[in-house]
């Protein structure tokens, strides 16, 4: 995987919420169970993982790549203190149908400090919009919508986490742009900067211009790059004559 993509939980309720991260095929979120008396108990993961395929590098550098959406689901425990707690908490999914109503996928109700995982949920009917197959140049990134695509929901007597999850967001394509020489590195692009060519260019501040002759009327003619012509000109409150004087 050479992409780097981004995606995002939105906390509603969770006072135990403890991080939430993304690497280059999933996006997840960190809670943790603790008793009523504060006795931590297990740390647990909600994760999501992309269905990026068809991923392929073509000879300019580009990426090409086919996003599906919503390949699996995870939820387990990343590490627990072995205490039972005598009480259940109930882990559950939900998608969102098109009048914002949410639908059950998937729950399961083990104890609060049982270590537990519930390996890829696959096949979990979650709609994702923005899918298709899409190329982004070296060095560039696009937008997909980030969307809402599923609702997770912690219940229990004495812990409710809950979190909205958003697919799609900024892909990038990692590598660097392609270099041209002569050039200097502007707007996430190599600009063209080839005296061979007397392509003489400042940046103004917006944009790269060319610096062939001052806009002074005396000496408004190309610049021949000889000394003592006071061809050169740079930009201060205006175009200047900058004359180059020599022994």
């Amino acid at each position: 995987m050479t992409l780097k993509v981004s995606g995002e939980f939105r906390i509603i309720q969770g006072s135990l919420f403890k991080k939430q991260d993304s690497n280059q095929s999933s996006v997840w979120v960190d809670f943790e169970n603790t008793l009523g008396d504060g006795t931590w108990l297990a740390d647990y993961r909600v994760k999501i993982n992309y269905n990026i395929s068809n991923e392929t590098l073509n000879s300019d550098g580009s990426i090409t790549f086919s996003y599906g959406g919503v390949s699996s689901v995870e939820i387990f425990t990343t590490r627990t203190a072995g205490i039972t707690a005598g009480a259940t908490t109930n882990y559950q999914i939900y998608n969102y149908d098109n009048t914002g109503h949410k639908n059950l996928l998937w729950q399961y109700a083990p104890d609060l400090g049982q270590a537990f995982n519930s390996g890829k949920l696959t096949n979990l009917p979650i709609t994702v919009q923005g899918t298709g197959t899409y190329t982004i140049p070296r060095g560039g990134s696009i937008e997909i919508p980030k969307t809402r695509v599923a609702n997770f929901y912690n219940d229990s007597a004495l812990i409710d986490d809950e979190a909205d999850l958003y697919l799609g967001g900024t892909f990038t394509n990692p590598l660097p742009p392609a270099y041209t020489p002569c050039s200097r590195y502007q707007g996430g692009t190599y600009q063209s900067n080839d005296i061979r060519n007397r392509e003489n260019q400042v940046f103004n501040g917006a944009k790269f211009v060319n610096v062939q002759h001052s806009v002074s009327t005396n000496e408004n003619k190309n610049c021949d790059f000889s000394v003592n012509t006071a061809q050169i000109a740079v930009y201060n409150n205006g175009w200047k004559q900058a004359r180059r004087e020599v022994e």
